[in-house]
């Protein structure tokens, strides 16, 4: 390898795409965005269903519930199912459609992580929606002949 093949970094220029898990950790976490895809992952406690969006408004706390995250229109987010009103929101959803969730209660259980009772909301298609999800980035509008 020469010197300056060392020194071009093949990544300048990229744009990160990342998606950040919403934890709904504090009362009144909320997002709102359109449905853009669902993947099947393996977690440690076994398999789950994750959920993207792509985010209209939103605010959440960490995980720890220190720290409030202000989503920024248009940044990808995942929520994870495995709960019945998440799980049947998306199953009532097509991917487009604009979709809201918001914790609404916490219980304490005897396991230690509490019981989340997440409000859910449908407002129909996204008309701006044209299949893009995390993986494909910004779409450009490009001229027919």
């Amino acid at each position: 390898m020469n010197k300056a093949n060392a020194e071009v970094d093949p990544l300048a220029g990229g744009k990160e795409v990342t998606s950040q898990t919403v934890p709904f950790s504090v009362l009144k976490d909320f997002v709102k965005g359109t449905y853009v895809g669902k993947k099947n992952v393996t977690t440690q406690y076994g398999p789950n269903v994750v959920y993207e969006l792509k985010l209209a408004v939103g605010r959440w706390h960490d995980k720890a519930g220190k720290e409030e995250v202000v989503g920024q229109e248009g940044e990808y987010v995942t929520v994870f199912g495995g709960k019945d009103q998440v799980d049947g929101l998306f199953g009532k959803s097509k991917l487009g459609d604009i979709v809201a969730m918001q914790l609404v209660e916490l219980k304490p259980t005897k396991k230690g992580n509490p019981w989340k009772n997440i409000k859910t909301l449908q407002f129909g298609p996204d008309t701006t929606y044209m299949g893009e999800d995390s993986s494909v980035g910004e779409v450009e509008d490009v001229p027919f002949e």
